[in-house]
């Protein structure tokens, strides 16, 4: 029998090392998960696969308050909150996620299976809209605000949050807003894009949100804005008749709605900001529990140029205060 000369192993060798995920596993280190609420959880060993750290699923899911499930065939859902799922394979890059921003998107390395725990790359961690740091083995989540801008959600005046939220980027996280169900599909108003406010009295961290022919109500849990109430106006059907959805929340002429909307017959502050093309437009008023509406403010822009003005826009009603802070 010919013998075979052990060097004409060494190029097959060499191809299936090339074959195999590039995974470096520290065992003398181990990972540790700080949670956002401070826990501790055990990461195991470190595993760097591609110059990225790779973290167990299963801590992941437990560290951000996720659902996780693993299907027999390799398919893996994460929902971070109830209707909003995350959809991924073993062995793949590819993922999809069923909320506004629909579309199929890529992890950095694929998720893999390493000593019997579902690993994927720490990256993932922004896609659920927190934030991380990685030192030394020591992984800590973080919420997505900054600790000023926290203060100022949960302790500022209501003239100042109100501000921060309808014209800083902090709510324009839009489809980033998450939701407790399937949000509805929302169809705008032409080339207008109107948004509109409505705070209920004394309060700030909850309030509707009108865009296009779509209102949500909107809550903040944590540090997060969540949809907690949605519905269509009726009026986006009879453009004939006059296009207002805000009339259409205010007299409860709504449709394909889910959850109990919970705010009727307030006096509410109100703001609007939008414009078409190069023109601009706020204005802020007051609606009363009787649903008459009084004007504050209105600035009209059209190329930079004010060409309308009247009263002064104004986050607040005359003698409001502010009764949810926390």
């Amino acid at each position: 029998m010919k013998k075979i000369k052990w060097f004409w192993f060494i190029p097959v060798l060499a191809i299936m090392i090339g074959l195999l995920p590039a995974v470096s596993v520290k065992a003398a280190a181990t990972l540790t998960i700080v949670t956002p609420d401070g826990q501790k959880l055990d990461g195991g060993a470190i595993i760097i696969q591609k110059n990225q750290l790779m973290i167990p699923l299963r801590q992941l899911a437990q560290a951000t308050h996720s659902q996780l499930q693993v299907a027999s065939n390799g398919t893996i859902s994460v929902a971070p909150w109830p209707g909003e799922v995350y959809t991924l394979k073993l062995g793949q890059r590819d993922y999809t996620f069923n909320q506004a921003r629909q579309g199929i998107y890529q992890l950095r390395t694929p998720i893999q299976k390493i000593n019997g725990q579902v690993y994927i790359p720490a990256a993932f961690i922004r896609e659920l809209d927190y934030t991380y740091t990685y030192s030394k083995g020591i992984l800590t989540i973080q919420m997505p605000l900054s600790m000023y801008n926290r203060q100022i959600l949960n302790k500022g005046d209501l003239a100042t949050v109100r501000k921060f939220i309808t014209t800083s980027d902090l709510f324009f996280w839009l489809p980033g807003v998450h939701s407790l169900q399937q949000p509805l599909k929302v169809k705008p108003d032409g080339e207008r894009l109107d948004r509109q406010f409505l705070f209920p009295e004394g309060e700030a961290l909850r309030f509707y949100y009108i865009y296009g022919d779509t209102i949500s109500l909107i809550e903040f849990k944590d540090d997060f804005p969540v949809i907690t109430w949605q519905a269509h106006g009726l009026s986006a059907d009879r453009p004939q008749e006059g296009f207002s959805i805000l009339n259409d929340l205010l007299t409860f002429q709504l449709k394909d709605k889910w959850g109990d909307i919970p705010l009727k017959y307030h006096n509410f502050t109100y703001y609007l900001r939008g414009g078409w093309g190069d023109s601009y437009l706020q204005e802020s008023g007051i609606i009363q529990a009787d649903n008459i509406y009084h004007q504050t403010g209105r600035i009209y822009n059209v190329g930079g140029t004010v060409t309308n003005q009247s009263g002064t826009i104004s986050y607040v009603s005359p003698g409001e205060q502010r009764t949810d802070t926390r």
